[in-house]
């Protein structure tokens, strides 16, 4: 678990280098695998968001203006990178593959839905608690 108490920018810079490795495996996996069920989405969703909560807590309250000043910029950057995977339509259209089997016969249509979308993460971005 991250520790507030003994936060300095190599430390800041390190982990967030690693969460987003991180967020780039799960991203990969995602597109790697023939059939993705929700809960690697959950998996990728709860990573990004962990490690954006995490730098905004530190732009927002920490003591040192220079980690503040970090903790903003970077909370920029992981709100880019964020729009970045969520509307990456290879994670997208694999995201939102439905097959339904109502026997009666063989049709089938695309629909694009999401609730990630660029308003949706801008106005989280803009949350603190």
């Amino acid at each position: 678990m991250f520790n507030y108490s003994n936060v300095n920018l190599e430390n800041l810079k390190k982990d967030l280098e690693l969460s987003i490795n991180e967020c780039n495996s799960l991203v990969d996996n995602i597109k790697s695998l023939k059939n993705v069920s929700l809960s690697h989405f959950n998996e990728l969703e709860n990573a990004v968001y962990d490690l954006s909560g995490r730098i905004a807590f530190l732009g927002d309250v920490h003591p040192d203006e220079k980690i503040r000043e970090f903790g903003n910029i970077a909370d920029a950057e992981i709100q880019n990178y964020a729009l970045q995977i969520f509307n990456d339509l290879d994670i997208y259209k694999k995201f939102n593959e439905i097959k339904i089997d109502i026997s009666c016969g063989s049709k089938n249509f695309t629909a694009y839905t999401m609730d990630l979308t660029k308003k949706y993460i801008e106005i989280n971005a803009d949350y603190r608690s």
